[in-house]
């Protein structure tokens, strides 16, 4: 699980194409207008950097988180010996589902690779100490893909800024 700075390069711009492919407009038709919705992409790659699967945010479903969709996709995979490439801090908090850093932790992935922190408070930093406290190698990626995810959400982060603000009025 030690692959080349030029193969982390690759895998990361991978996720990143994988988090282009999310669809805002049709995610936003099926939540109300005030939803929160970002870019995310991920994809699982073998101990020999070999890509098994990857997803983006609501591939199947809506309402589904990235990381949700790229272990389902996985099922029957050994994941002790891979490594998750994905571009947001994987979620700690969920109303009414398992948080994604918990479903990484449960499914035995002990590498993740993060494109940027969550800047949602209810989330942000949480999720990667969650996993790091669960035996889980967490590593940042390289700064200029997190300057291009930063950009890719800048809408994202806005709304997230905009609504914090509100709630401590």
């Amino acid at each position: 699980m030690n692959f080349s700075e030029e193969r982390k390069f690759e895998l990361m711009r991978l996720s990143i194409e994988q988090a282009k492919r999310t669809k805002l407009a049709e995610l936003a038709t099926q939540f109300d207008s005030s939803k929160i919705i970002p870019l995310v992409g991920g994809v699982l790659v073998s101990a020999n950097g070999e890509v098994l699967t990857s997803a983006y945010r609501g591939e199947t479903s809506h309402d589904r988180h990235c990381e949700q969709d790229l272990l389902e996709k996985a099922k029957g995979v050994q994941k002790a010996d891979t490594s998750l490439f994905v571009t947001l801090e994987p979620c700690i908090y969920r109303r009414e589902v398992v948080p994604c850093s918990k479903l990484i932790v449960e499914s035995g992935i002990k590498k993740v690779f993060i494109g940027m922190l969550d800047p949602n408070v209810l989330i942000n930093g949480m999720g990667k100490a969650y996993m790091e406290e669960n035996g889980v190698v967490v590593h940042n990626y390289f700064e200029q893909f997190e300057k291009e995810i930063m950009a890719m959400n800048a809408g994202f982060i806005k709304k997230l800024q905009a609504r914090d603000a509100e709630d401590t009025k």
